[in-house]
């Protein structure tokens, strides 16, 4: 089930523009399905609300925002939409990555400075083990990928 916080696809859309581009070269603003009438996107719709489940469970392993507080649900959000953007350019323009011709670093430096700030605020605004706590009361900070590196990063072009 969705967080009521979860980013839609087209906010994912509007982040990566130019990867809502069809056939026919029309930027789109949002991702479709292969049967659209305006052409399909890579990736699909379907694909990056997979991305979007992948992204929001990240967020909450980290962290968890407490109920009604909306400045952390749009904190862990904005977080959502980073890691989702992450994953779509690791996952379909490896090779852009690679050659950084591709947003993923940016996005990943507004992730690693985002990340340590929100368990911050998580921890200091959601009493009473909310926060995405362990059984010791304190909240992991994990970075994006540890030591390793992205998915894709080693592929052989």
């Amino acid at each position: 089930m969705a967080e009521k916080w979860s980013p839609s696809v087209e906010e994912i859309g509007a982040r990566l523009r130019a990867r809502t581009k069809v056939r026919s070269g029309a930027e789109l603003g949002t991702f479709t399905e292969p049967d659209d009438p305006l052409g399909e996107t890579r990736p699909t719709k379907k694909q990056v609300e997979s991305m979007i489940e992948d992204a929001v469970s990240e967020v909450k392993v980290n962290a968890t925002p407490c109920q009604d507080k909306a400045n952390l649900e749009a904190r862990a959000k904005g977080l959502a939409i980073l890691y989702a953007c992450m994953q779509i350019e690791i996952s379909y323009f490896p090779e852009q990555v690679a050659a950084d011709k591709s947003p993923y670093a940016r996005f990943k430096e507004l992730w690693d400075d985002g990340l340590p700030k929100y368990v911050e605020a998580v921890q200091e605004n959601c009493p009473g083990g909310e926060g995405g706590e362990d059984a010791s009361g304190s909240v992991a900070a994990r970075g994006f990928f540890g030591d390793n590196e992205p998915l894709g990063m080693d592929t052989v072009m």
